[in-house]
């Protein structure tokens, strides 16, 4: 047998890739033997509108893996704690939803309580591309409803270290890349380091951000969304990464952000600034940062403020390499190790360092004509949030703030309700407004248990 590129492949090697591009097959691959040669290909989405569609069943198989490994830890969550945790729509009062942030210190030394941890862990597993425990720092957060007797959670907002260099991010706030910095002196690149370590200390990255139902059904997503630029993030910011000598003034001036099904995200979208300032409880703000005057805005090939820079990064990709099977894994193994006993693959997989698979994996591919592209997915959205231009500026000058304006999480939580209750009720509320604030609150209404557990999706 041939593949495309002209070299022939063994059988066991045939097996191998007829196994992966089996796994595979939802992002399009489809493989044939015809004549002596392989064929293998590959259908594409239609056009960008169609990339989620196109691309949701990967996303599904994989999110179902993952909670098929993790489901004696799941359904004992939801066995010990799922009483107080969760709310089905038909028992839950509109009228007292009563959203309460509440932070939540995951370190060791902290001594989270058993029920918080097991919180984080679980919606951690909610996401459709989970987030592992961050390396670095964490700020972590529960949202509950102490409206309702047994203040059942509501969702989870966690922020982590930023990556160090993301392409986007860089661009944005002037800060070098690895190729730009190796054309300087060792004196200018020990600057251009130091104020993108002084920057980093400022960046936070949204790494949860989820919502459970029914409260999803209501946009309680967004207002986690908003959270980081209110004082309770801002002032839980500023106590735990406070350092004497290293960090005198913790300052969280930006989030970033990146979606998981496409280059938008919802929870993200039309978060007008204007929607949750106060002047009465913030320092002034500075004019907008990006033409919509959103707290988020997708980074595109258009600078958000100066027209005259180009973003040149490329949207990120999905990778979907945790599609592979264990049989695919195990004929991966006989194709670049073929004399290593066939009894022994699972136990040498098993404790095969991630990087070893890698190369193992890259070997294999070679063997039949393929490389690791075949793995990427849909391209994914990098978003920037902040409150106004100044703030971003103090980040690609390296300076502090002068002023340091927040958002209000009573604006937030009153324009919250506002999507699934009556408190735009009156002459400005429009039929059409009216019908699609019904028709939310009816949808959360509808929600049982069955659509709440993860271990019955």
């Amino acid at each position: 047998m041939f593949p495309i590129d002209g070299w022939p492949i063994s059988g066991q090697e045939l097996s191998f890739a007829e196994s992966l591009l089996k796994d595979l097959a939802p992002l399009g691959f489809r493989i044939r033997a015809e004549n002596g040669y392989v064929h293998v290909n590959q259908t594409a989405p239609k056009s960008m509108h169609s990339y989620q569609g196109f691309y949701a069943e990967a996303h599904r198989r994989v999110h179902k893996r993952l909670v098929a490994e993790n489901r004696s830890q799941i359904i004992e969550f939801e066995s010990t704690f799922g009483d107080t945790v969760f709310v089905e729509g038909k028992q839950l009062d509109f009228a007292s939803i009563d959203p309460r942030l509440r932070p939540v210190d995951l370190t060791r030394r902290a001594n989270p309580t058993p029920r918080d941890a097991a919180i984080m862990d679980y919606v951690r597993a909610y996401q459709t591309i989970a987030s592992r425990r961050s390396v670095g720092r964490e700020n972590a957060y529960i949202l509950e409803d102490c409206g309702q007797p047994t203040r059942p959670v509501m969702g989870v907002l966690v922020l982590a270290s930023p990556r160090y260099y993301q392409p986007h991010r860089d661009e944005v706030l002037g800060w070098l890349s690895p190729t730009e910095l190796r054309s300087l002196s060792i004196r200018r690149q020990q600057r251009f380091q130091k104020l993108r370590l002084a920057g980093l200390n400022r960046v936070m990255q949204v790494a949860v951000c989820c919502a459970l139902p029914p409260y999803s059904r209501l946009g309680a997503a967004s207002l986690l969304a908003i959270a980081p630029f209110t004082a309770i993030v801002r002032n839980d910011f500023q106590q735990r990464w406070y350092d004497r000598g290293t960090n005198k003034d913790p300052d969280l001036v930006a989030v970033t952000t990146t979606t998981s099904m496409g280059l938008t995200g919802t929870p993200f979208q039309a978060l007008y600034t204007s929607m949750f300032f106060d002047p009465q409880s913030s320092d002034t703000k500075g004019e907008k940062w990006n033409p919509n005057g959103t707290v988020y805005a997708r980074i595109g090939k258009k600078h958000p403020w100066l027209p005259s820079i180009t973003i040149r990064a490329r949207d990120p990709r999905v990778e979907f390499q945790s599609l592979i099977s264990d049989d695919t894994w195990s004929l991966a193994l006989a194709v670049a190790g073929p004399q290593i006993n066939p009894k022994r693959r699972d136990s040498l997989l098993a404790c095969m360092s991630p990087g070893l698979r890698h190369q193992m994996l890259k070997f294999a591919l070679d063997r039949i004509g393929l490389t690791t592209r075949i793995f990427q997915g849909n391209r994914i959205g990098v978003f920037l949030g902040a409150i106004d231009r100044p703030s971003l500026d103090s980040l690609r000058e390296g300076s502090p703030r002068a002023a340091r304006p927040s958002l209000s999480w009573e604006k937030a939580i009153r324009r919250f309700k506002s999507e699934y209750g009556n408190v735009e009720s009156g002459p400005c509320l429009t039929e059409d407004r009216r019908r699609a604030v019904c028709k939310r609150a009816a949808r959360a209404a509808a929600i049982t248990l069955d659509d709440i557990l993860l271990s019955r999706h």
